[in-house]
């Protein structure tokens, strides 16, 4: 007796038909490329968010920190994979190519960029402050910088962006 499953034939890994297949996937996956922000799961439109009776009681000076709360988290791994000594702008470069690689950065609602960027630059500063708390001293220069100052000095240039 045969049984046989519903179940997707798949080639056997590491083989000719896996790579393939591997690929032909890859190729589709960047012909589609980033999808335009979406907002909420089911959502016609984006809407902007109305005026809250109290919002800056508990956001603070800045209302735009309250848009970012959903992706604070990513936001954090984000920062905290650059070294403190990098300035503000290399961190907006990794946040703004790490969610632009999920959505098209230009579609999301300016009000929420902006609160993406603020709660970096929080995080950022934060993790600069730390450090001179525990060592006593500025954040010395990241291998990064290191190698595009020798690479200046060497006259190569400065490193690609």
């Amino acid at each position: 007796m045969i049984r046989a499953s519903a179940a997707k034939l798949r080639p056997i890994p590491g083989s000719d038909l896996d790579t393939a297949e591997r690929s032909r996937k890859a190729a589709a996956a960047a012909k589609r490329g980033p999808r335009p922000f979406s907002g909420a799961v089911g959502d016609d439109m984006v809407a902007a968010p109305g005026p809250v009776p109290g919002i800056l009681a508990n956001v603070g000076p800045s209302p735009v920190a309250i848009l970012s709360r959903p992706n604070h988290d990513t936001i954090r791994r984000i920062v905290d994979g650059v070294h403190v000594a990098e300035p503000f702008a290399h961190v907006a470069r990794r946040v703004r190519a790490r969610i632009g690689s999920m959505v098209i950065w230009n579609t999301i609602p300016r009000a929420l960029r902006r609160g993406i960027l603020f709660a970096a630059a929080e995080r950022h500063a934060e993790g600069r402050r730390l450090y001179r708390l525990a060592m006593r001293h500025d954040p010395l220069p990241s291998p990064r910088m290191v190698a595009e100052a020798v690479g200046v000095a060497c006259g190569l240039g400065p490193m690609p962006r």
